[in-house]
């Protein structure tokens, strides 16, 4: 049988589609249709000279075995009916219209690092306090801190600055560091400028000082200022041993330990801060 001739669909056709199905003897058949302005035309077609359009020869002569059913008039009507009606949806409406869209899931990954990724902040470690001896000076010696009591112009906040004052003379002494002592120290006090000088020319030598602390064992005052507007009180203090090492570490000198005294000291409140005046032995003594 020769080729059936090929209707190419209309140039105003809108929508084109082909159904195989069998034909006659061993070939098969297509049923092609299109939708023009006026309505569904449908064309049929034998075998293979449709292909020659549909796909360039590539399916022309094809043989394949005959189905045990032909396609008989109910399932053609049938599977006609189902294109009609995808291609009346197809035409309803802008066919520009975009259909609904499909929401799009977004997931995140956990960002978050694992346990393994996360960086150690090691604190700053506080260097251990080492003690003057023989093997060289005292280092990492904490400055004593001011307590606010010393601060406060009563008996109780004359008491906190004087034993914060001695706690300073005792720093002095092994690191040979008498900025706050001096800072809360008059220039006058004969016996205080005299132990800060005699502390640094050691040190200037190379050598250091081991001990020497001081400890304030009991105060007290009546809190009465005199003419001058400084005020007395009376001091038991006692003091450590004070060794002197050579810049080689050999022993240079000693004083023995002191055993606790009473001493007179004497500081003025002003500017919201106490200043030690003086300080030693009381007269007659």
């Amino acid at each position: 049988m020769p080729p059936a001739p090929v209707h190419p669909p209309p140039s105003d056709a809108a929508f084109a589609f082909g159904i195989l199905g069998p034909g006659e003897g061993s070939r098969l058949r297509l049923t092609a249709f299109w939708v023009v302005d006026n309505g569904l035309q449908i064309f049929g077609f034998g075998y293979s000279g449709v292909f020659d359009w549909f796909d360039s020869h590539r399916f022309s002569g094809v043989t394949v075995p005959q189905p045990r059913s032909t396609f008989g008039s109910r399932r053609t009507t049938a599977a006609l009916v189902m294109i009609l009606g995808l291609l009346t949806a197809g035409c309803q409406g802008d066919p520009g219209a975009p259909g609904p869209s499909t929401p799009v899931v977004t997931t995140s990954a956990d960002t978050s690092p694992s346990p393994s990724q996360v960086p150690t902040i090691t604190a700053p470690t506080t260097p251990e306090p080492s003690p003057a001896s023989s093997d060289g000076p005292a280092a990492n010696i904490p400055v004593p801190e001011k307590p606010p009591l010393a601060d406060e112009n009563s008996v109780e906040g004359l008491e906190a600055f004087t034993e914060y004052w001695f706690e300073l003379f005792s720093y002095g002494y092994i690191t040979n560091d008498w900025a706050e002592f001096l800072e809360i120290t008059d220039t006058g006090c004969g016996t205080c400028m005299n132990v800060v000088e005699g502390v640094e020319d050691h040190f200037s030598t190379g050598g250091w000082v081991a001990g020497g602390d001081a400890e304030v064992i009991s105060f007290s005052s009546e809190f009465e200022a005199n003419t001058a507007g400084s005020i007395n009180s009376f001091v038991e203090v006692g003091q450590d041993r004070v060794t002197m090492f050579s810049p080689s570490g050999g022993e240079t000198g000693e004083s023995p330990p002191s055993d606790p005294s009473i001493d007179v000291v004497i500081a003025i409140y002003e500017e919201d801060r106490w200043i030690m005046l003086d300080f030693g032995s009381p007269e007659g003594t």
